[in-house]
Parts: structure tokens; sequence; C-alpha cells
């Protein structure tokens, strides 16, 4: 059987946009970035100052701003150059914000811009290290509220993160993802996975309790045997003895980097 559509003629362009939940968004932030770039409010003179720029109809810019339309992804590229942001945080609300090669001057610019978005929080690393004579982590993550709550159920102040190394825990997690982990927890839930300190390192297990009293640790990875220990070695928070091993929180998912 043969289709209609004559041999020579292109495939037709993919046109379909994001859901609506997914432009509401996406217009939410942008209108938000806009704003702390010293654009107008949202409003026609918002309406106009876009399409000037992009090149576009005041009523293209208007759907873009208010999540009827959405930008093809060579405006949404050149948008996120222009303001100085991330694709990920422009389509998904998180943004990874600065690393090691990041001086102190763009850090502490980088952190008041996002105080000034009341929407924002920020959350660092378990890792993170100290600005020598300063006083901001170096290594934070921004994540929108809502955002934070609706794919985490977990609200500022709850969460710490780490980076994953390693493929002890793939394919769950692979080496790279930002690991997302509620702190506080007091005891361990029903082989759920946990961000662990043990000496220097800080990794993510799969957490059993033995009948003998032991507390497993386990991989995802078959290739890694898990690991036992007496429950007196293992203690909820950070641990001053380096003998003991910190339970840091639960895991709540993790974010992957795009390769």
């Amino acid at each position: 059987m043969t289709s209609g559509r004559s041999k020579s003629a292109p495939p037709a362009a993919d046109r379909r946009e994001p859901d609506p939940v997914l432009r509401k968004e996406f217009a939410e932030r942008l209108v938000r970035t806009l704003e702390l770039r010293g654009y107008p409010p949202y409003g026609r003179a918002l309406f106009a100052r876009v399409a000037k720029e992009y090149g576009v109809t005041i009523s293209a810019s208007r759907k873009w701003l208010s999540g009827e339309g959405f930008p093809g992804i060579e405006t949404l590229v050149r948008i996120a150059n222009d303001l100085k942001i991330s694709l990920d945080y422009l389509l998904r609300g998180v943004e990874i914000l600065f690393d090691q090669s990041s001086s102190d001057m763009e850090v502490r610019r980088s952190i008041a811009l996002l105080q000034l978005a009341k929407s924002f929080t920020l959350v660092p690393r378990a890792e993170a290290k100290k600005i020598e004579r300063g006083e901001h982590t170096r290594e934070v993550i921004g994540f929108t509220r809502d955002w934070l709550e609706r794919h985490f159920g977990a609200g500022e102040g709850e969460i710490d993160t780490c980076e994953a190394s390693g493929d002890a825990m793939a394919p769950e997690v692979r080496a790279g993802d930002v690991v997302v982990y509620r702190k506080g927890v007091k005891a361990f839930g029903d082989n759920g996975l946990y961000v662990l300190r043990q000496g220097a390192t800080v990794k993510l297990r799969r957490v059993s309790l033995l009948a003998d009293g032991r507390i497993k640790l386990a991989c995802e990875n078959p290739s890694y045997p898990p690991e036992t220990f007496p429950a007196r070695r293992v203690v909820f928070g950070q641990a001053a003895d380096p003998g003991k091993i910190a339970v840091l929180g639960r895991y709540l998912g993790s974010i992957r980097r795009a390769d």
C-alpha cells in the first residue's frame, strides 16, 4: 500500500507546541526575568518591546508572555542568551547558577538577582565550598518555589542537594546528576534511598534494616556488592565522629544535566 504523499515532498514540520501548563509557567518565568532585567511591567509596553527586539508582531509577543503561544527554538535560544539564563530555567524552572570557575563578583551578582525575585529559593550543595573571606556559598542551585513543591513535595528550607559520582546508582542516578534530598529525617523508611556521608564521601544508597539489627546499604548497579553495618555506626544528621555513617536525608529525586 502506498500513501498519497509524493516521495519527493519534504516531511511536514512538527508545529506542536507545549501543553497549556508548560506554556503558562514559561510565560510567568519569562515575564519575571524580563522585569528583573529592567523591562516594563506586564502590559502593552512590554509586548511592544519584546516584539521589536525579536522581530515579531505585538500579538505574537503578547501570546508568549501570556502563555497562549510559544516561541520557536531559535528564538528561545536567543532569549536565553540575551537574558543570561539557561533554557533549562525557561522551560523547567530550575537553574544551575554557577560553577567553580565563577568569580566572587559573578556569584554575588547572581545571588542578589535571585533574592530580588521572591519566588526563588537558593539551595546549597552538601559538599559546597565557601568563598574565601566571604559569606556566600559558591555552589548553589536556584529553584522556583512552586516548581520545588510540585516536583519534590518539599518547601523552602526542607531540602539540600549533592552531585552524584560514579555509576553505583545507575540507571536510577548517573554521575553528574544533581541529587535532591529531604534533610532532617530521624528514621529510615522501608527500603528507601538515602544520602549518606561516610568519612569525606557523600553518597546515595538504598537502605534496608536486617532482622539481626544490622543496616544494609545497597547500590542499584548489581556490579557493586552491598555493605552491612551495625546500627550503632549510623547516626542521623551531621556526625562529629568520622567513624560514623551520617544520614543527611532521604532521596526525593534527581536533576539530569544535559549531555
